[in-house]
């Protein structure tokens, strides 16, 4: 009945949802680990690294020394860990993060996940798929496809799957060693399994895929939304180059009041890059366009604040 949700806060709940607490971490965070019932990591902008002994009840920062942003977190027992992020950053502790060595670079480019099935033998996604058997020494390209890959997962024994914002679904039946792509014309974002083993991909517009492998069934979300709730979409196109929009809902207030509406965009280190929105702005439905000619590729972050709501999506500029 435990579960956390993680970004600009983290929310942890111990009854299934019916309440939740929070911590501020200071910085947008990506990923959140468990090697065990009490004790958590979590990761995020400029090198934040939380770490909880208590079941996420509190939590407390560790000094990495870095201000890269790290993007992946996992433990494969409760003294050895990876961490990973921007440009193939690679962190490892073999004391259940005391200390922490810096690794080379797993690549040249981001990695987004990482997954590890015991101390020795794991894998990273970004530009491709990447496997370690020497607890991260070395790292072997195992995909020759240049995909923007986020997430992957481990089915024991030997089945493990990976998603891409390209469309694309990978799966090996081979502890990694090949791997076999299906096309879905969808933009993934995020893979899970459940205690059945059966697994999870979720994307953009409402996309949910369940699977007993192989994958069979797919799940269309409704695009219905309450009016009474703020809404920040994910941007389309996404993927873009060098223009994508951005939608977002205001719903209606007291007495039909005006809400101030301030949405900006950021880089991947949270820098502010540009502010699109910062005005008063009646109940309704609107859009705009960010033209990120002048920026260069990479991961960026668009951010709405709107009285007590705050919500932040990220999009990729792709030359």
């Amino acid at each position: 009945q435990r579960g956390f949700i993680i970004g600009n806060r983290i929310f942890t709940t111990t009854n299934g949802g019916n309440s939740w607490s929070t911590f501020t971490p200071g910085s947008f965070l990506y990923d959140i680990d468990f090697p065990d019932t009490l004790n958590g990591w979590s990761v995020g902008l400029n090198g934040k690294v939380l770490k909880t002994f208590d079941g996420g009840l509190n939590w407390s920062t560790v000094n990495l020394n870095t201000t890269n942003g790290l993007l992946a977190v996992d433990f494969c027992d409760l003294n050895t860990g990876y961490l990973a992020g921007i440009n193939g950053t690679l962190y490892k502790t073999i004391n259940g993060g005391i200390t922490w060595q810096k690794f080379p670079q797993i690549a040249l480019h981001d990695i987004y996940d990482l997954c590890f099935i015991n101390c020795d033998v794991g894998f990273a996604v970004g530009d491709y798929i990447y496997k370690t058997t020497d607890g991260g020494t070395s790292w072997l390209k195992k995909t020759d496809i240049d995909d923007i890959i986020k997430s992957i997962v481990h089915i024991p024994p030997s089945s493990f799957y990976a998603c891409s914002i390209g469309g694309l679904l990978y799966s090996s039946s081979d502890n990694g060693e090949t791997w076999s792509t299906k096309t879905k014309n969808k933009t993934f974002t995020s893979l899970t399994i459940n205690n059945s083993n059966i697994l999870f991909a979720a994307g953009t517009n409402g996309v949910l895929l369940s699977t007993n492998p192989p994958i069979t069934t797919e799940v269309k979300l409704s695009d219905k939304s309450s009016p009474n709730n703020f809404i920040l979409y994910q941007n389309y196109p996404n993927p873009f180059n060098p223009s994508t929009t951005i939608k977002y809902s205001i719903p209606k207030r007291v007495n039909s009041q005006s809400s101030i509406v301030n949405l900006k965009v950021y880089d991947v280190l949270g820098r502010e890059i540009t502010t699109l929105i910062n005005k008063e702005l009646a109940p309704g439905n609107y859009e705009v366009e960010f033209n990120a000619s002048s920026l260069a590729s990479g991961v960026y972050f668009y951010r709405l604040e709107a009285g007590s709501f705050i919500q932040t999506k990220k999009m990729i500029l792709l030359r």
